[in-house]
């Protein structure tokens, strides 16, 4: 048995029985909802080559709500009214509007593509974002275009795992993050070495991860 209650307050894999627990069914439920409501705009175009639904996408059913667990817990320990999260690898998707809109968190999106830009853009006067706000800013991940000490919560879903360099991006991420700041991570490993992150560069990752985060 697994307690639902710590469900998403652990390191590692997960699990398909975590999917049984009533704290990710309602965090679930409730992206869904921001998921479809961005869907129904019709804002996306034919040059936007991502999944239009990304929750219902491979592992994305648990990483969206595990990083929204932890987003919400984090910005309780954090002093300001309105954090600022940093969206590193963005694209364009419901989930910076959720956490603008319910969380009231003034989202910056990061993104090496212009794409995600111009259909955030498009959807700006269709999407409410409540309380919060939502900004864009184009940029690389060996670059982020953010002031350092600025960002209270950095977050990247199923992002790294795709980058061939990784050393510079975690010491841009560890650069922006205010003292005290969070980063928050997932991404999938492939577990017969084939692409992606094998077991030997998740060891590799997670000691650069050891050594520019506590």
């Amino acid at each position: 048995m697994f307690n639902s209650a710590n469900v998403f307050e652990r390191i590692g894999f997960a699990s398909l029985e975590d999917l049984n627990s009533n704290e990710w069914k309602q965090i679930y439920e409730l992206l869904n909802s921001y998921q479809e409501e961005l869907c129904s705009y019709s804002v996306h175009s034919d040059d936007y080559i991502w999944p239009v639904r990304p929750l219902q996408n491979q592992t994305r059913p648990w990483e969206y709500p595990y990083a929204f667990s932890n987003i919400k817990k984090m910005s309780g320990r954090i002093s300001s009214n309105k954090p600022i999260i940093a969206d590193l690898g963005s694209g364009f998707t419901f989930f910076p509007y959720a956490l603008a809109r319910t969380l009231e968190m003034n989202v910056i999106c990061i993104d090496n593509d212009d794409v995600p830009g111009r259909l955030y853009k498009k959807a700006k006067p269709l999407m409410d974002v409540g309380q919060g706000s939502l900004d864009f800013r184009q940029g690389d991940l060996e670059l982020i275009p953010l002031e350092s000490n600025s960002v209270d919560i950095a977050y990247s879903i199923s992002v790294l795992e795709h980058l061939s360099n990784l050393e510079p991006v975690l010491m841009e991420i560890n650069r922006i993050l205010k003292d005290g700041g969070y980063f928050i991570l997932t991404f999938d490993i492939d577990i017969q070495g084939n692409f992606d992150i094998s077991p030997e560069n998740w060891r590799l990752l997670r000691q650069m991860l050891d050594y520019h985060f506590v």
